[in-house]
């Protein structure tokens, strides 16, 4: 699987800027990836694919939905320990990420294309399986991912 790695840097819970980078792993779907030591996988087309029963033992699936509870397009999954420590980062072309986290809390963020990002924090649980659903309030059409 050919991966393109892209440096950005990571914003805090403040939205002000870390000055710390991360690499941005491009996923494809349905291929489960190790990054950064940790399992991931993205779903999401079509949009059923993520009851896939492939995917149950993933302990966190976020998804990212529009306004209306459409899938705005493909973004980046960042997430992060409670406390504010870099985890890994993934872009995907469908809407949900499923993670093989360790049990714990974790701040999960999603950036669309557009640069317009939500954030939840979520509980990857022991033996079921968290949803986090980060949805983006209003998506521009101006800004790209770098």
């Amino acid at each position: 699987m050919n991966r393109i790695v892209q440096t950005v840097c990571v914003l805090a819970l403040s939205a002000a800027p870390l000055g710390c980078e991360t690499q941005i792993e491009r996923l494809v779907l349905e291929a489960p990836t190790r990054v950064a030591g940790i399992q991931v996988v993205c779903a999401g087309a079509p949009l059923d694919a993520g009851q896939d029963p492939r995917w149950a033992d993933y302990p966190l699936r976020a998804e990212i939905v529009g306004p209306s509870g459409v899938y705005p397009g493909p973004g980046e999954f960042h997430v992060e320990t409670a406390a504010g420590a870099d985890v890994l980062a993934v872009r995907c072309p469908g809407p949900w990420a499923l993670f093989k986290l360790a049990p714990g809390a974790y701040l999960v963020k999603a950036k669309l294309e557009t640069g317009d990002e939500a954030r939840q924090i979520a509980t990857a649980p022991n033996g079921t399986q968290a949803h986090a659903i980060l949805q983006i309030a209003a998506p521009t059409a101006t800004a790209a991912l770098e």
